[in-house]
């Protein structure tokens, strides 16, 4: 009898051990994809991270934030008074364009020119390639200004319309420029002057006084101004408190009209012309008849920074010297007006 033998095929059987190994690659793979997509996204948000902390946003005197990138290196003063603030705030060295009549401190005088506060050049800025300017909202050419805007410049408005503006915008410079630990320590200094200046004098007995700001046409400014600000910390009266704008014109009838113990003029470059105390309508007044007749440094009263901490001092004992001279004529005036007594 035949014996058939059957043809069977026999297919191939996976081991346990290789499909265990198949799987655990499998899920090492994805574990690693996993941490390498997790890796990148932590370097994104790091990058990110350190990108913002390198970052500097400021609000400036307009209310407007800017944000710098990085630290500034390479900055334009469009004003006298920014170019001192600058330099107050330990930035000297980095400001590279300044405008006319910066000619402090002396290093100042070196800088590169780009015009007067009211008439940029625009070309000589682009041409320095600045990574900062500092504008003067308050006498720059708002169009100009825009102008460098809309070129991506970061520009920062400094305006200071009070002692305590100046002192914040050094603070606000100095981190702008990474010299904020200089800057609030200078910063501290002055503050610590102000205050001293207000306790000292702001409570003295008041004397009048008239504010000449120029004198053809005849000039002054109201308490809104911060030399206004000035006069009263330094326990003066000014005769216009309010009027329609800070500058105004007045007449010389008004002025009479009120009579002030003192009269105060610009000095320093010698631009506006002191008062003829012999002319006409001036040689009735108090202040003329007595010869108490301010003058005080523009450079140091006239220009918002630091230096006009300087020059409050030197308003306030010039008044209070006023105020002794008046307060002895009292004396004198009583003494004067008691009868002679009978000799017996």
């Amino acid at each position: 009898m035949e014996t058939r033998t059957a043809n069977v095929s026999v297919l191939p059987v996976r081991s346990n051990e290789s499909h265990l190994r198949d799987t655990v690659l499998k899920t090492v793979q994805t574990s690693i994809n996993r941490l390498v997509r997790f890796s990148l996204l932590c370097l994104t948000i790091s990058a990110f991270s350190a990108s913002a902390l390198a970052s500097i946003q400021i609000t400036d005197d307009s209310g407007k934030e800017i944000t710098l990138p990085n630290i500034a290196q390479k900055i334009i003063s469009l004003a006298p008074h920014i170019t001192e603030l600058l330099y107050e705030s330990g930035a000297g060295d980095q400001v590279i364009g300044v405008v006319k009549y910066s000619d402090y401190p002396e290093a100042a005088k070196t800088k590169t020119n780009v015009g007067s506060y009211n008439n940029i050049n625009i070309e000589k800025i682009i041409a320095l390639q600045p990574d900062l300017i500092v504008a003067y909202s308050g006498g720059n050419p708002p169009m100009q200004l825009k102008q460098l805007e809309d070129l991506g410049i970061p520009v920062y408005h400094s305006n200071p319309e009070t002692i305590p503006d100046i002192i914040q915008n050094i603070r606000n410079l100095g981190r702008m420029t990474g010299h904020s630990k200089a800057a609030n320590q200078h910063a501290d200094q002055l503050q610590q002057h102000y205050q001293t200046l207000s306790e000292t004098y702001a409570h003295l007995e008041p004397v009048s006084i008239f504010i000449q700001i120029w004198h053809e046409p005849l000039l002054t400014v109201d308490n809104g101004h911060i030399i206004g600000e000035v006069v009263e910390l330094c326990g003066g009266k000014n005769v216009f408190p309010s009027m329609v704008s800070r500058f105004a014109n007045v007449s010389l009838e008004s002025v009479i009209a009120q009579n002030p113990q003192s009269i105060m003029l610009r000095g320093g470059h010698g631009t506006a012309k002191p008062v003829d105390v012999s002319a006409a309508g001036w040689s009735s007044l108090q202040a003329s008849q007595n010869q108490q007749i301010i003058t005080i440094d523009e450079d140091l009263l006239y220009r918002a920074s630091g230096r006009l901490i300087a020059g409050t001092e030197d308003l306030c004992k010039k008044l209070d010297n006023v105020r002794h001279f008046y307060a002895a004529n009292k004396v004198d005036e009583f003494f004067a007006s008691k009868p002679t007594p009978l000799t017996p």
